[in-house]
C-alpha cells in the first residue's frame, strides 16, 4: 500500500498493548492479547520495563514535569487502529511474494499494522496515504478480469471460508455436482483450491459490542484458471469462476464510507451530499 512518509514503528506485542492501554483504545483486530491469565500485579511489572524500551524509541515522550505523551504522529495512527473496523490482507503470488497486513481507517489517516519479519512476534506500524488513495488502491488487490470460457456459480447454505478449506476434496466435490456443475468444471476449480498457485484474501472486521463479526472473500488459481469464494448475507458462501465483479461488490460498502464522510461537507442546495466526485472516482478504480 502507498505509503506517506518513510516513517515506520516497529513494536512488540507488548509494546502495542501498552500504548493501545494508554490511549484508552478498545481492542485491535488482530493484534493478541500478551498478558491473557496474567495477575494485574505482573502486568504492572513489566510495564515499568516496557516504558523504558518506549521513551528510548521516540515512541513515548516525557515533559519536564514527568508527564507522559505519546508521539503525535504514533497516536493519531494507534487512534485510527481503535476504530470500530477494518480491513484484513493476505496475498501469495505465483512467485512466492507474500503480502500480509491490517488496515484501519478515518476519513483523515489509514494506518496499517503488519508482522515485523525481523522480530518474532513483533509487528509493524505504519502512517499511509489519505483513506481515499489508499482504500482505492484495494480495488487492485486481486487481479482484474480474467477470460473465462464459461461462467458459474453456486451459493451453499451453512458454509463459510474457512469450513470450506477444511472438508474433504470428496465433500467439496458433492457440493459443486450437487448444483449441477460439470465433473470437468469441478475438478479444474478443485484442484485450484487444493494446490493454489497464487491466492489472495480480504477479511472486513466489524465490531459488534464486545465481539467482532467478519466477512471474507478469496481467490484462487491454478494453471491460469482463477476462482472466487466469497461469503454472502445469509449465511452463504459462493463458489464461482473468478467475478471481479464480486470484489468490487465487497469492497465498495466499506470504502464509499469513508469517501462519504469527506463529501458531507459539500451539501448541495436541499441539504444532500454532492457525490458526483465519489461517482468519478469509484469509475475510475474500476
Amino acid at each position: 500500500m502507498s505509503e506517506t512518509t518513510e516513517i515506520s514503528y516497529p513494536m512488540t506485542e507488548e509494546e502495542l498493548f501498552f500504548l493501545s492501554h494508554m490511549m484508552k483504545l478498545k481492542s485491535i483486530f488482530g493484534a493478541k492479547d500478551p498478558f491473557r491469565g496474567y495477575l494485574v500485579a505482573e502486568i504492572e511489572e513489566r510495564y515499568k520495563v516496557v516504558k523504558k524500551e518506549l521513551l528510548k524509541k521516540g515512541y513515548l515522550l516525557q515533559d519536564e514535569n514527568g508527564e507522559l505523551e505519546i508521539a503525535p504522529l504514533l497516536g493519531a495512527c494507534l487512534l485510527a487502529c481503535g476504530e470500530d473496523d477494518g480491513i484484513q490482507l493476505a496475498k501469495r503470488s505465483i512467485e512466492g511474494k507474500i503480502v500480509q497486513s491490517n488496515l484501519y481507517a478515518t476519513k483523515h489517516i489509514v494506518a496499517e499494522i503488519s508482522p515485523n519479519p525481523e522480530q518474532e512476534k513483533g509487528y509493524v506500524l505504519r502512517p499511509l496515504a489519505s483513506a481515499e488513495q489508499t482504500l482505492g488502491e484495494l480495488f487492485f488487490f486481486f487481479p482484474e478480469q480474467q477470460e473465462i470460457e464459461e461462467e458459474w456459480a453456486v451459493d451453499i447454505s451453512g458454509m463459510n471460508i474457512d469450513k470450506w478449506l477444511e472438508l474433504e476434496l470428496e465433500e467439496q466435490a458433492s457440493y459443486l455436482l450437487q448444483a449441477g456443475i460439470e465433473e470437468n468444471k469441478v475438478i479444474d476449480a478443485l484442484h485450484a483450491f487444493q494446490f493454489r498457485e497464487s491466492q489472495g484474501a480480504m477479511r472486513k472486521w466489524k465490531r459488534e459490542s464486545n465481539y467482532w463479526l467478519a466477512v471474507a472473500i478469496q481467490y484462487v488459481s491454478y494453471e491460469n484458471r482463477f476462482y472466487l469464494a466469497s461469503e454472502q448475507p445469509g449465511k452463504r458462501l459462493r463458489i464461482e469462476t473468478y467475478n471481479i465483479a464480486e470484489v468490487e461488490h465487497f469492497l465498495t460498502g466499506f470504502c464509499e464510507r469513508f469517501m462519504i464522510e469527506e463529501a458531507t461537507d459539500d451539501m448541495d442546495g436541499e441539504g444532500t451530499p454532492d457525490t458526483t466526485e465519489i461517482n468519478e472516482k469509484r469509475t475510475e478504480t474500476q
